[in-house]
């Protein structure tokens, strides 16, 4: 989601809040890089791109850390950041005063490290820029395959084609875009519609433990957004809105015979949250979407790994390299969160056909 913004200065944080209050003079700025740039941009040829999608705290920022890693991938990187849409105007002005990598833990307290070169997920501020009547007080629209917009489509295509040429490798061959964007589970319709040689990956979890940790993170949140009003700005920005103050979940479809308890200071919120999320997800047949345990991968992190890139097909991919970045995640009891016997039975229920549904 975003690293800590403590280190973020008065002027930093100036620059981030002028950057985003502009945010349709980005969408002007990134037109005239459209023509300033159309002869190199032009040519660029986006083919199967990678989207890694999910309901948070199922493992996507590790999965995109490993696809992005491989030279043959682009995707954005907190270098990215204030100037989002814009990326060759902004890596042209900030080249002369970029701050050294530095890695640290980011905010989610979860060991997860992060510096200014490692890749984020920023790709929602395009989504927002776009359809800001979607982003209600009380929640997030769902999108369709009726939402269609060719004005976004090419400029999303447009912006990925930026990315290339900007990471580019000389004599390298053109890369492939990667995202890690957990909102994209409300448009996976409307994603396969306008890239339909997009390959998509949606893992998940054990539902008790990842409810668990939704609730975790959301507590954490809470008090971060109390604390520092510019972290909950900062990622009501990039449209992350999924923990904390910054709280707007999106609106799934309710399930029938399920409650939907309204405090999210409790277990029976997120896990009614999850049931509603994967029962939505598990209605969509598309021969590009592809579900990935990530408990089986911790578990088994080699089988898994090979199996993983029997969809996404990157050459010189190792497995048996990234093997030891995995370990089993963290166990929860459903009694001692005060989770519903029944709403946990269904969850389990709707897990195991997730199960059946995930890549081998």
């Amino acid at each position: 989601m975003t690293e800590s913004t403590a280190r973020y200065s008065f002027l930093d944080r100036l620059l981030h809040k002028s950057a985003f209050v502009g945010i349709e003079i980005q969408k002007s700025l990134a037109d005239i890089e459209d023509r300033m740039h159309a002869a190199r941009l032009t040519p660029i040829d986006v083919r199967q791109p990678v989207f890694i999608t999910s309901l948070p705290r199922a493992g996507t920022t590790l999965l995109l850390d490993l696809v992005a890693a491989h030279r043959g991938f682009v995707t954005h990187t907190y270098r990215c950041m204030p100037f989002v849409l814009c990326p060759i105007l902004w890596d042209s002005v900030s080249r002369g005063f970029r701050r050294p990598s530095e890695a640290r833990e980011r905010a989610h307290g979860d060991g997860m490290l992060v510096g200014y070169d490692s890749p984020e997920a920023f790709e929602e501020v395009m989504w927002k820029a776009f359809w800001p009547a979607k982003y209600r007080a009380d929640g997030i629209a769902l999108w369709s395959e009726q939402d269609r917009n060719p004005e976004f489509e090419q400029f999303f295509t447009s912006h990925i084609r930026k990315l290339m040429l900007l990471g580019a490798q000389p004599g390298g061959e053109t890369a492939r875009y990667v995202s890690k964007n957990n909102a994209n589970i409300g448009r996976i319709g409307l994603l396969s519609r306008i890239f339909p040689d997009s390959t998509i990956v949606i893992p998940f979890r054990n539902p008790v433990n990842q409810a668990a940790s939704l609730l975790r993170q959301h507590q954490r949140f809470i008090d971060i957004h109390r604390e520092d009003p510019f972290t909950r700005y900062y990622m009501e920005s990039i449209g992350h809105y999924e923990f904390g103050g910054a709280m707007r979940l999106i609106d799934f479809p309710p399930v029938e015979g399920l409650d939907a308890p309204s405090d999210p200071m409790s277990g029976n919120f997120w896990l009614a949250y999850w049931i509603r999320v994967y029962t939505h997800l598990l209605k969509e047949e598309r021969s590009n979407l592809h579900f990935f345990d990530f408990d089986k991968l911790c578990a088994e992190p080699l089988s898994s790994l090979e199996a993983l890139n029997g969809v996404l097909h990157i050459p010189e991919f190792s497995a048996a390299a990234m093997q030891d970045r995995f370990h089993p995640a963290v166990r929860y009891d459903p009694i001692k969160l005060g989770m519903d016997a029944h709403m946990v039975e269904t969850a389990l229920s709707l897990h195991e056909r997730l199960s059946r549904r995930g890549i081998s």
